[in-house]
């Protein structure tokens, strides 16, 4: 399957020139001229990876950056910037990128550095969850090919607890990672539970007595 790849850069020349090599090596691309177009892309598309510009006016790549990262985004994301010092490099990292790139760049190393991160990626879990008729595509689930009706809340609580089917997912997590109000999260989990039995009988939403909540197959 074709990787999408997402390019953010203010720059016309570059993005247009990063967006035809990208091509020629048999990626599908999506481009955006700025943070807040970037977000919009992002949530409409399902990228396997961004190449993302740290310096654009209004919202710059590091404040988009650390949104993505802050709300549990793991999507692969390799900076560009004319800052290639240590400095910056460090703060780059540290907010959560998984590489840096400065400019100027040759394309083919580029180019490397996104199959490098493609290939350490871990699978998706869309790809996870493929045997329970479960999938994820521009920001709908869909069971069997057909839309599984989860209201917002209700979906961020499910992408958490699905990375990975078992792991427990504290309260603390939940507010942090979703804005919810602890006082909402518990009708919220009845009701996901709810609809995870009716729609897919063979996964079950368990409450771990003092630590949080975890989806587990169901026993038979």
């Amino acid at each position: 399957m074709t990787s999408t790849i997402l390019i953010i850069d203010d720059d016309n020349m570059l993005r247009d020139t990063l967006a035809e090599l990208l091509r020629e090596s048999s990626y599908t691309v999506l481009t955006a001229d700025s943070a807040e177009n970037g977000q919009k892309i992002f949530d409409k598309f399902d990228c396997d990876l961004i190449v993302l510009d740290r310096m654009m006016p209004g919202i710059d790549g590091l404040t988009l950056l650390k949104k993505w990262r802050d709300s549990g985004i793991t999507t692969p994301i390799i900076l560009l910037t004319a800052l290639g010092d240590t400095e910056n490099v460090i703060a780059g990292l540290q907010t959560g990128a998984n590489d840096y790139l400065g400019k100027p760049f040759h394309s083919t190393e580029l180019v490397l550095r996104i199959n490098n991160a493609l290939r350490t990626q871990p699978a998706k879990p869309a790809e996870t969850l493929g045997k329970y008729g479960i999938k994820k595509q521009n920001n709908n689930y869909y069971i069997n090919s057909k839309i599984w009706n989860l209201n917002e809340t209700e979906q961020k609580i499910f992408d958490l607890l699905i990375k990975p089917i078992g792991g427990t997912i504290s309260n603390d997590e939940i507010v942090k990672k979703t804005g919810m109000a602890a006082t909402s999260i518990p009708m919220a989990i009845k009701r996901l539970r709810i609809k995870i039995k009716c729609a897919i009988p063979s996964l079950s939403l368990q409450t771990v007595y003092k630590q949080g909540y975890k989806i587990i197959p169901t026993k038979g």
